[in-house]
């Protein structure tokens, strides 16, 4: 008896205990459902918020672009506007190897940018000239150029740290007169941080007479003008700036007396005439390597006079301030001035020529 009671609660008790194994593992299982259902929820919860904040990122950043770029279209008008001067004569320019495109770079970080202009070929982007303002007007520092006749050769480079290298020579002869520039913060003008004779054609530019070696430029890296945002400059819509309107006024900037004591600070840059020729001053006189300045200089109602020469016979050169009416009477024949007479001017002639406007320099 006892011993089928044993057996029976035996038999119970493992029956009890599958009940109570069967009801373990439905809860367990039931649990762990359970816990996958909130794992899905909640990972859907996340996967709707990362997406909410990718659609909120890409609208913030859809927004910051749009307003870099009105910004950056706002910047390049003013720009535009500064070297309209400038920007205007380029655009009418007709000469052989003329620049094609135009775009703005703060060169030395003053928080001013510098008009660069340039020629695109084979998608390598090359420097044509470079201008800066100098107390708000636009002023030629350098360029690059190939002369189409004379053997006539310029070069500029623009590197990182903010200085400007220039150089000119001859094709017939390594010899070249070199200039290394710093454009001053406050925009008052550049300072020639060295000038100094150097060889260039078919010399290494690290060898004693070298570029490298004579100005230090070893070291320095060249700017990426590919790294630029360029602009053709056919389609440059011309602007009034401050610059033309005080031509406009007829005032002068040229300062004959300086002039005369061997300062040319006030003709600083390039003067172009209407036959594409040039003259390049520095504040120390002409820099141009075919042509020589005289020292003696007179006044003559109201500019100033000089010799230059090339070699050959000399001929007067004439600095004529704005606002001068330079028309020649003689045997009761009146020969008018036909050059702007509201700007600056520079003449070199032989003879009576007044009457040709495509004559006289103008400053760039």
């Amino acid at each position: 008896m006892l011993s089928w009671i044993l057996t029976v609660n035996k038999e119970k008790a493992g029956r009890d205990a599958g009940f109570c194994s069967n009801k373990l593992g439905e809860g367990y299982m039931k649990k762990r459902v359970f816990l996958i259902i909130l794992g899905l929820a909640l990972l859907a919860a996340c996967g709707q918020k990362k997406i909410e904040k990718q659609e909120n990122t890409s609208d913030s950043s859809k927004s910051t672009l749009d307003k870099e770029q009105k910004s950056s279209s706002i910047s390049v008008e003013q720009d535009e506007k500064l070297y309209a001067s400038t920007l205007d004569k380029l655009k009418k320019d007709t000469s052989e190897g003329r620049a094609k495109i135009y775009t703005f770079y703060d060169i030395d970080k003053n928080g001013t940018d510098e008009l660069i202009t340039g020629h695109h070929s084979n998608g390598v982007y090359y420097l044509a000239a470079v201008y800066y303002l100098n107390q708000g007007t636009s002023t030629y520092l350098a360029q690059s150029k190939v002369a189409s006749a004379g053997g006539s050769r310029e070069s500029a480079t623009i590197y990182t740290d903010g200085t400007v290298f220039y150089a000119q020579w001859h094709s017939l002869s390594p010899d070249a007169k070199g200039y290394l520039y710093q454009l001053r913060s406050d925009n008052s003008g550049i300072d020639v941080l060295k000038e100094a004779d150097f060889q260039i054609a078919g010399v290494d530019p690290n060898s004693e007479s070298g570029q490298h070696t004579v100005f230090g430029t070893g070291s320095k890296k060249e700017f990426d003008l590919s790294s630029l945002k360029w602009k053709d400059i056919e389609n440059y819509q011309a602007t009034t700036s401050v610059g033309n309107q005080e031509k406009q006024s007829g005032s002068s900037k040229l300062d004959l007396e300086a002039i005369q004591k061997g300062d040319y600070s006030s003709i600083e840059g390039r003067w172009r005439n209407g036959k594409g020729s040039e003259l390049v001053f520095d504040k120390n006189g002409l820099v141009n390597n075919d042509l020589k300045l005289g020292n003696n200089f007179r006044m003559i109602d109201s500019y100033l006079q000089g010799g230059v020469s090339s070699g050959g016979p000399g001929a007067a050169i004439l600095f004529i301030p704005a606002g001068v009416d330079m028309s020649v009477t003689a045997d009761d024949q009146t020969i008018a001035d036909a050059s702007d007479k509201k700007q600056d001017r520079i003449l070199i002639t032989q003879s009576v020529v007044v009457n040709n406007p495509e004559v006289f320099y103008y400053r760039e």
